[in-house]
């Protein structure tokens, strides 16, 4: 009974933090894309980060 009641415990704050994950994307798009400079600084780096990944997987 109490290793039930331990795993929904656990169930339920993984919901809740998968939640908390949530709300937070939400708020960081929302700040992107409100802010023309912020977007265009968040822009570059994705295309930097691609890039460093289709030149390792190039490489290899």
């Amino acid at each position: 009974m109490r290793a039930a009641q331990a795993g929904a415990r656990r169930g339920h704050s993984r919901s809740g933090g998968g939640l908390l994950s949530f709300l937070l994307l939400v708020a960081v798009v929302v700040l992107v894309a409100r802010d023309p400079e912020l977007r265009s600084s968040v822009l570059h780096f994705v295309h930097h980060v691609v890039n460093v990944v289709q030149n390792r997987a190039d490489g290899n």
